[in-house]
């Protein structure tokens, strides 16, 4: 894993949700995503962008999974 010094946003980092967040931004597919959106030149959550809403409205919903991400493949 990845690390992080979360400084700022400790008591976010600290929470479920922060740790889902973090899941999800570290994931092999999202960090390619953004590494390419920054090499083009893009702020580099343009490459994650349409999936990390998805994943937002997927964890405010009413009808929502257990945690309201998309399934990793890899927790199974």
């Amino acid at each position: 894993m990845l690390a992080y010094n979360p400084e700022k946003f400790a008591s976010l980092y600290e929470t479920d949700l922060g740790q889902r967040i973090w899941v999800f931004l570290t994931r092999r597919e999202n960090v390619a995503r953004l590494e390419m959106a920054s090499q083009l030149s893009k702020p580099a959550v343009e490459g994650i962008e349409e999936q990390l809403l998805e994943a937002l409205r997927r964890g405010s919903g009413r009808s929502r999974q257990a945690d309201g991400w998309p399934h990793d493949p890899a927790d199974s």
